[in-house]
């Protein structure tokens, strides 16, 4: 089985943004660490980037998603980075609580700004600032491991104690 397991490690608060659009609340943004497991085995580890909490099941919020786990499809996307990815699919991510309507996909991105309430992924993060880095690099690894195949996204949630920066 494949898994794309995020560890949530640290939040970052919302700064306003009245040029955001519709549903965007500003930068505020989540790290997590990231492992690419086949078979319980690790054989990829990078950073991720979402939105800031709460976490929310309803859509055109750009929130992260509850802790979970979650099933994954690749589609078609005109989001960042789809170009990166054969026949232009990225993966959009979906539970019984999380409909596929909400639109969470992983894909390309740096600051908290270009979540839109989906997953990003990076090599690497800056802790103090909170972001993420050589994003492109990431999506384009994943995809060669693992487009076109099914897989799944476990999330866990930050420790309370280690909640806000």
């Amino acid at each position: 089985m494949r898994i794309l397991r995020i560890k949530r490690y640290k939040e970052f608060a919302d700064t306003p943004d009245k040029n955001a659009k519709l549903g965007h609340k500003g930068d505020g943004r989540t790290l997590g660490d990231v492992e690419f497991l086949e078979d319980d085995k690790v054989v990829f580890t990078c950073k991720s980037l979402e939105p800031a909490g709460p976490s929310t099941t309803e859509a055109r919020k750009d929130r992260r998603i509850p802790e979970g786990l979650y099933n994954v499809i690749w589609q078609k996307s005109t989001t960042s980075g789809n170009q990166y990815v054969q026949d232009n699919e990225l993966p959009l991510v979906y539970n019984e609580k999380v409909s596929k309507v909400r639109a969470i996909r992983i894909h390309i991105g740096n600051y908290g700004k270009d979540t839109l309430g989906c997953i990003l992924l990076g090599l690497t993060a800056n802790d103090t600032k909170g972001t993420i880095n050589n994003s492109t690099a990431a999506i384009k690894k994943m995809a060669e491991m693992w487009h076109p195949l099914a897989f799944k996204v476990e999330i866990k949630e930050i420790p309370t104690n280690e909640k806000k920066d």
